[in-house]
């Protein structure tokens, strides 16, 4: 693996993780959501 490769190994990781807590938090915020409303 050159540097290149592993620099957007790491992009793509990063990205990814950010991604999922992204995803978490809107989840988090629409069952927050629904409950409020009930």
């Amino acid at each position: 693996m050159h540097n290149a490769d592993i620099a957007a190994f790491k992009i793509a990781e990063n990205f990814h993780n950010g991604l999922s807590v992204s995803t978490l938090l809107m989840i988090t915020l629409a069952q927050y959501a629904d409950v409020s409303e009930h």
